[in-house]
C-alpha cells in the first residue's frame, strides 16, 4: 500500500511570520491522554527554539508545535540536517503568569478566568459540576494542570487556521476525549502487527489515609490536617480488605499488613468530601497498572477513511497470534505514536505506565514525604523533552508556597525551616511530616528534610568548597573532569561500568565499530578456539617426538635390553599423553601460562598472544593487550584503554574530533590568511572577513581547517551604538513625544519606546526598528497601581514579610516586637482581636499574660454594668456608673486590751456584703502559713429555762424550752429567740 497524501510542515517565527515549508526526512508524533502532544522531526533547514511548526493531520486536524530542543548534526556525506523535538503550543502558557485568580462554578468560569491574559481563547468544555478554587503565583500551565485536578476532564487543543496562519487557539476541557462509540477493531493479519502487555512499576496500594486542609489555629497558624475519623467509625483511612488479601504483606505473626499510602488535597475542609475522594483515589490504587501497546498500520493513512483512531477512542484489538481463542483486548486508546511518513503507528491502550503524570505524583509525594529514591529520577530521565525545567519549575511552586524560620548563632552559624524551630538549638519545635531545614556555617552549607531517631536534624546533602554530597542530583547536562566512583548504566542496566569496582559491560547488541559485541565476540572466540587446539597439538606432537629421541638414543648405548625397555616407555609415554595431560605437564596443572583445557573448554593464560582470531566462550580474567602495550583490556578490574593510533569505526582514536569551534579574523588582504583570530565575527572597514575551524582531538591536539574569506568585499565597522528612547501616549504607535538618549520622566498611562541609534564608520546613521519597553512600562505603571492599593497594612505586610522578618516577627504562633523605639500607630494581631493604640496609649486585648507591671493612673476591666477600677489603693466595683463596693487597704482599729492602734484590710459595701463560699476560717494571725479552723454552717438548737415557780413548800419547778439558731460560715443567719 502507498500512502494517499504526505503530510506537509510549515514553519512561523514566534511573531507570526511565515517562514515557508520545511524539507523534512523523518517525523513523528505523540499524543497522549495525559498531556504528551510532541513532534519529533528531522529537516535540512536550521531551525530556532521557539519556532511554530504547523501542520494538518491526515484527517484534516491542525497542529501547532513550538520547537523546543534542537539538534543540528551532518550525516556521512556531510549534508547537515536539524533534528529537533516540539511541544503543544499550549506550553508558550509557561510563560504566563497567575497573580491571584479564585474563580468559582463551572468548568468553563474557571476556564475562562486563567486564560484572561493570554491569546488562547475558551473552547469545548463538556466537563460537568462546579468547584472554586485559588490559583496564587503560578504560570498559567500550571493554573490549567490544577484546574484539570480540581474540576476533572482531559486537556484537549484547538487550532483553527485559514490557510495562510494561525487565527483562533482554543483550550478544551473534555469530559471524555475521543470517539467513545468507535466501530474501530485492530485485527490480526489486517492492521495488527503485535501486542504487549505491561505493568507498572508502582505497587498496589489497599489502605488509603485521608487529610484535608490544616485546621486554623487561635494564634492564625495551621495545626493538624482535616480527617474523617469522626464519621468513619474513628478510622483515618479506607481498606479493602480483599484487595489487602492479594497485594499486602506478611506480619510476621500469620496475618497480613495492607500496603499503605495517603491522599492529600489542601483544598478540602468537608470530611465527608475528603471521605468520598480518599475511597475513590483508593479505587485507582489497589490494583496494578496494566498496559496494552500495540504496533499497527495505520491504514486511514492509506486512503481507508473509515479505519481512523484518535487518541481517546474505545475501541477493540483481536489478536490470534498467542492462541486459537487470541486476546481480545477492549478500551480507550491513551496513547498514539504515528510515524508520518511511512503510516507505522503505536498505539497504547489502558493506563499509561510510568508517564509523565506518574513521574509529577512521584515528585509531589518526594517533597511531601522525603521519599528519595532513584525510581524519581529514573522516572523524570525517562520522560520526554523539557522534563527538567518542569520539574525545576514545580520545585520552585513548592518553594513559593512556604514561609521560612530563620535561627543565627556563632556555634550553629544560621538555620532556615520551614517549620517554627528553637532559637537556641535550631531544632523543630513540634515534630511534623515534610519537614526541610537548611544550614549555612563557616564549613559550608548542608540540608535535611527530617529528624533522625535521636530527634537531631538528619543533614544528608552537604556543598563545601572540596565537594558535593547527595543522595540524588537531578540534572540537565552534567560536565565532569573525572567521575571517580558509582555505576554509570542505561535505564535497562544492560550496559553499565562500575566505577567502583572497575567492571565494564557492554551488551550483545551493543556496536563498536559498526559491529555488535555478539559478533565481535564471536569472531574471537573461534579464532582462540582453533589457535588453542593448534597449539596443543603442535605441543604434545614436539614433546612427543622429542622423548622418543631421547629414548632411543639412550636405547642405542644401553644394548638389546634397555632398548627394549625404552621402547616399552615410549609406548606407554605415547599412550599416556594426551592433550590435557601435556598441557598439565607445561603449565604445572594450570599453574603457570600456556593453553590448557578444563571441563571441555579451552582457557588461555598468556602474557603475550601473538596469533590472529581470538574465538572462545569465555575469557574470565587477566588483561588482553598488544605487545607494545597500547591498548589493553583488563579483566580482572574492567579496565579498558585505546591508544591515539588505534582504530575506531575505519578512523584513527586519536583522531576523532571531541570538539569544534568556529574562529573569525580580519585581514587587509584577499589572499592573505589573518594572524588573529576570534570566536567572535567583527567586520572592519576597510579589512577581509575570513574564517576556520579549530578541531579538538580525542588525543587533546588540536587542528584547524583551512581559512577562508566570508566575504570579498571589505566591510564597514560601527562606530557608535546608542539606545533611545520615547514616551508614547500611544502603545501602539510612537505619537505625543520625542527621541531621547534618557529616559523620560515617567507619565501614569503612557509606554516607552526603545531603539538603537547605529553610527557607522562612514559618518552614517541608522536605526532599529522601535519596539515598545514592555518590562519598563509595565514596571513603572505596576508601581502607580501600587501606590493606589497600598494602605498601612499592607506596606507593613510587605516590608516585613507579614511580619516574619528583623523588627516584628511571628515564632512559634506567637508575637514578638524587637525595637528601640515605636513612634505612632496601632499595633495590632493580623484578626484585629488585640491593639495597642500608641497615639492614645489605649491597649485592647482578649488574651493578656503579664508579671511585674508597675502602673499608675486607672485601672479598668469589664463591661459597664460590671466595672472593675484600680485607682488610688483601691480596688472599686461599679455597675452602670454607681459604685457599689470598694476594698481598701486604709482601714485602722484600736486594741480595746492594749490599746494598739494597726492598720488593715477594710471591706465597703454601699447597701451589702455577701460572702458566697463553702467555707470560712479564721486564724488569729498574720501569717499565711497558719493552720486555721473553719467556721461552722448549720442549725443549732438552744436549750434553756424559760419559767421558775416557787411551789411555796420550799420547792420550786421549772420549765425547759428551746430555740433555733441558723449559722452560715460562722454567721449568724436567724435566731429564734423573742
Amino acid at each position: 500500500m502507498a500512502l494517499v497524501r504526505r503530510i506537509s510542515f510549515t514553519r512561523f517565527n514566534r511573531w507570526g511570520d511565515n517562514l515557508g515549508r520545511l524539507t523534512v526526512s523523518a517525523a513523528t508524533h505523540t499524543d497522549a491522554l495525559d498531556g504528551t502532544d510532541e513532534l519529533n522531526i528531522t529537516c535540512a533547514e536550521d531551525l530556532v527554539k521557539g519556532d511554530r511548526v504547523v501542520w494538518i493531520d491526515l484527517q484534516g486536524v491542525c497542529h501547532e508545535h513550538i520547537v523546543d530542543t534542537i539538534d543540528r548534526v551532518h550525516d556521512d556525506d556531510g549534508e547537515p540536517a536539524t533534528q529537533a523535538v516540539c511541544i503543544n503550543s499550549v506550553n508558550e502558557t509557561w510563560d504566563d503568569w497567575l497573580d491571584d485568580k479564585r474563580p468559582s462554578g463551572s468548568v468553563s468560569v474557571a476556564l475562562t478566568s486563567i486564560l484572561a491574559d493570554t491569546r488562547w481563547e475558551v473552547g469545548t468544555c463538556d466537563q460537568g459540576g462546579t468547584a472554586s478554587r485559588t490559583f496564587y503565583h503560578i504560570s498559567v500551565r500550571e493554573g490549567i494542570a490544577e484546574l484539570l485536578e480540581t474540576w476533572g476532564g482531559e486537556l484537549e487543543t484547538t487550532i483553527v487556521h485559514n490557510g495562510a496562519g494561525i487565527v483562533a487557539r482554543r483550550v478544551n476541557i473534555r469530559a471524555l476525549r475521543g470517539n467513545q462509540s468507535s466501530a474501530k477493531r485492530f485485527t490480526w493479519t489486517k492492521d495488527l502487527v503485535s501486542v504487549k502487555r505491561s505493568m507498572a512499576s508502582d505497587n498496589p496500594k489497599t489502605c488509603v489515609y485521608g487529610y484535608g486542609k490544616g485546621v486554623e489555629t487561635e494564634g492564625g497558624g495551621y495545626g493538624r490536617r482535616l480527617t474523617f475519623g469522626d464519621i468513619n467509625g474513628g478510622k483515618d483511612y479506607v481498606e479493602d480488605a480483599e484487595a489487602t488479601d492479594i497485594w499486602g504483606h506478611p506480619d510476621g505473626k500469620g496475618g497480613v499488613l495492607p500496603a499503605v499510602t495517603s491522599y492529600v488535597n489542601e483544598q478540602c475542609e468537608d470530611a465527608a468530601q475528603l471521605l468520598q475522594e480518599t475511597r475513590d483515589y483508593l479505587e485507582q490504587v489497589k490494583e496494578p497498572k496494566v498496559t496494552y501497546t500495540a504496533d499497527v498500520i495505520d491504514l486511514y493513512a492509506f486512503g481507508r477513511s473509515w479505519e481512523g483512531v484518535g487518541v481517546g477512542d474505545d475501541v477493540a484489538i483481536i489478536d490470534k497470534g498467542f492462541s486459537e481463542e487470541g486476546v481480545r483486548l477492549h478500551g480507550r486508546v491513551s496513547q498514539i505514536e504515528r510515524d508520518l511518513l511511512t503510516g507505522d503507528a503505536t498505539v497504547t491502550f489502558g493506563t499509561l505506565t510510568d508517564t509523565m503524570a506518574d513521574m509529577w505524583q512521584s515528585v509531589s509525594n518526594a517533597l511531601k514525604g522525603n521519599s528519595q529514591q532513584n525510581a524519581l529520577y529514573d522516572a523524570a530521565a525517562g520522560t520526554s523533552v523539557s522534563w527538567l525545567i518542569q520539574l525545576q519549575q514545580a520545585l520552585n511552586a513548592q518553594f513559593n508556597s512556604v514561609g521560612t524560620y530563620k535561627v543565627e548563632t556563632f556555634e550553629l552559624g544560621t538555620i532556615y525551616s520551614n517549620v517554627p524551630i528553637d532559637a537556641l538549638t535550631g531544632l523543630p519545635l513540634r515534630s511534623t511530616s515534610g519537614m526541610w531545614a537548611v544550614n549555612l556555617n563557616g564549613m559550608g552549607l548542608r540540608l535535611a528534610s527530617g529528624l533522625t531517631s535521636e530527634g537531631q536534624w538528619d543533614w544528608k546533602t552537604f556543598l563545601t568548597g572540596g565537594m558535593v554530597t547527595a543522595d540524588l542530583i537531578n540534572a540537565g547536562t552534567m560536565r565532569a573532569e573525572r567521575v571517580r566512583a558509582g555505576l554509570l548504566t542505561d535505564e535497562e542496566g544492560k550496559n553499565f561500568w562500575d566505577l567502583t569496582t572497575g567492571e565494564f559491560s557492554l551488551s550483545a547488541a551493543a556496536t563498536v565499530g559498526g559491529d555488535t559485541v555478539q559478533s565481535i565476540a564471536d569472531t574471537a572466540a573461534s579464532g582462540a578456539q582453533q589457535a588453542a587446539v593448534k597449539a596443543a597439538e603442535e605441543a604434545d606432537a614436539k614433546r612427543l617426538e622429542e622423548a622418543k629421541k631421547y629414548a632411543e638414543s639412550q636405547a642405542s648405548s644401553a644394548g638389546t635390553d634397555a632398548k627394549d625397555q625404552a621402547k616399552k616407555y615410549v609406548d606407554a609415554l605415547d599412550e599416556a599423553l594426551g592433550q590435557k595431560s601435556i598441557f598439565d605437564r607445561l603449565t604445572n596443572n594450570g599453574e603457570t601460562q600456556g593453553v590448557y583445557l578444563k571441563d571441555g573448554k579451552v582457557y588461555i593464560n598468556a602474557t603475550y598472544m601473538d596469533t590472529g582470531v581470538l574465538d572462545a566462550d569465555l575469557l574470565k580474567a587477566g588483561i588482553i593487550t598488544d605487545k607494545e602495550g597500547k591498548n589493553f583490556w583488563d579483566l580482572t578490574t574492567g579496565e579498558f584503554s585505546l591508544s591515539t593510533d588505534a582504530s575506531v569505526g575505519g578512523g584513527s582514536a586519536g583522531s576523532n574530533v571531541v570538539g569544534v569551534d568556529v574562529q573569525y579574523g580580519n585581514s587587509s588582504s584577499t589572499s592573505t590568511a589573518p594572524t588573529t583570530w576570534s570566536t567572535n565575527a567583527s567586520w572592519k572597514q576597510g579589512q577581509y572577513l575570513w574564517m576556520r575551524l579549530k578541531l579538538t582531538l580525542s588525543d587533546g591536539s588540536v587542528e584547524y581547517t583551512s581559512a577562508r574569506r566570508v566575504a570579498d568585499t571589505d566591510g564597514m565597522g560601527v562606530a557608535q551604538v546608542r539606545e533611545q528612547y520615547y514616551l508614547s501616549t500611544s502603545s501602539s504607535a510612537q505619537t505625543g513625544g520625542n527621541w531621547y538618549y534618557y529616559q523620560p520622566t515617567w507619565v501614569s498611562g503612557r509606554t516607552y519606546w526603545t531603539r538603537n541609534e547605529i553610527t557607522w564608520s562612514d559618518g552614517t546613521k541608522t536605526y532599529t526598528t522601535p519596539v515598545v519597553a514592555r518590562a519598563l512600562t509595565s514596571g513603572n505603571q505596576s508601581t502607580d497601581d501600587l501606590d493606589e492599593e497600598l494602605d498601612q497594612r499592607e506596606v507593613f505586610n510587605r516590608l516585613t514579610n507579614n511580619g516574619q522578618t528583623q523588627g516584628i516577627y511571628l515564632s512559634g504562633g506567637l508575637l514578638y516586637i524587637n525595637a528601640s523605639y515605636i513612634e505612632t500607630g496601632i499595633i495590632s494581631d493580623r484578626l484585629g482581636r488585640n491593639t495597642w493604640n500608641l497615639n492614645t496609649g489605649a491597649l485592647a486585648t482578649n488574651y493578656m499574660t503579664a508579671t511585674n507591671i508597675d502602673a499608675s493612673g486607672t485601672f479598668e476591666c469589664g463591661s459597664a454594668s460590671n466595672l472593675l477600677r484600680l485607682v488610688s489603693g483601691e480596688i472599686r466595683g461599679l455597675e452602670n456608673g454607681t459604685q457599689i463596693g470598694v476594698i481598701d487597704f486604709s482601714s485602722h482599729i484600736i486594741d480595746v486590751n492594749t490599746g494598739a492602734r494597726t492598720t488593715g484590710l477594710q471591706l465597703t459595701g454601699s447597701n451589702h456584703i455577701r460572702v458566697t463560699t463553702p467555707l470560712i476560717s479564721a486564724a488569729s494571725s498574720s501569717s499565711e502559713s497558719t493552720t486555721s479552723t473553719h467556721a461552722i454552717t448549720k442549725e443549732a438548737t438552744l436549750h434553756y429555762i424559760s419559767q421558775i415557780d416557787d411551789l411555796g413548800d420550799g420547792r420550786i419547778q421549772w420549765w425547759n424550752a428551746t430555740r433555733s439558731i441558723d449559722f452560715v460560715d460562722g454567721f449568724c443567719t436567724y435566731c429564734g429567740f423573742d
